[in-house]
């Protein structure tokens, strides 16, 4: 058990004078200072000073544990003639502490717990929300490609029907008006439906 001891000496307010940049009790100050006709005119304030009284301070140092005791004294050395008094106190103080360090533990412990499920139901929503965009984009991208298709299909239509036509002309324009088809079909993409296929992505893909 890890215990945090601190020594420290007690401040109380007193009423205090500022002479030469540093607070003087005004108490300290001789009978004549206090009492001259300059007194009256002289600026005091009331600040904490050293009173000379010893404290102790004992805490847990266990992280989550909220225990302190503090012994302080009102006469000076008050404190020494019960130190024993004071390691007995926390010698049977112990098993709380120790109760309390456990408890503190079981506590973290299952926020680390509530933690990791947070941590897992973020991340299954997040799959879940990627899994349903890539749906949303895989179907999107499907169906453009069917209406690529419905539409080049349609241009196909027209060409095969220019070639009918093109198969009665004389023959310097005939070979003129067949290069102009396969120009403009290869500047369309075609009508290869397959081609087209290969380009979609499945959700899993994504």
């Amino acid at each position: 058990m890890i215990i945090g001891l601190t020594v420290f000496e007690i401040s109380k307010e007193a009423e205090v004078r500022r002479i030469d940049g540093k607070y003087v009790r005004v108490s300290q100050l001789p009978l004549a200072d206090r009492v001259s006709r300059f007194a009256t005119t002289m600026w005091t304030d009331t600040q904490h000073m050293p009173s000379g009284h010893l404290g102790i301070r004992v805490s847990s140092a266990e992280i989550g544990v909220s225990w302190e005791k503090q012994w302080r004294e009102t006469k000076k050395g008050e404190l020494k003639p019960k130190v024993r008094d004071i390691a007995a106190e926390l010698e049977a103080a112990s098993p709380k502490i120790v109760a309390l360090v456990e408890e503190a533990n079981r506590q973290a412990d299952i926020r680390r717990r509530e933690w990791e499920a947070q941590q897992e139901k973020w991340r299954r929503e997040a799959e879940e929300r990627r899994r349903a965009q890539n749906l949303k984009e895989s179907r999107g991208e499907l169906f453009d490609i069917i209406e690529a298709w419905a539409a080049a299909r349609k241009t196909e239509d027209f060409f095969a029907d220019v070639e009918e036509r093109v198969a009665g002309a004389p023959g310097n324009e005939r070979d003129l008006l067949l290069s102009r088809i396969r120009e403009a079909r290869a500047m369309l993409g075609g009508v290869d439906a397959l081609h087209r296929f290969k380009t979609w992505r499945s959700p899993d893909e994504r």
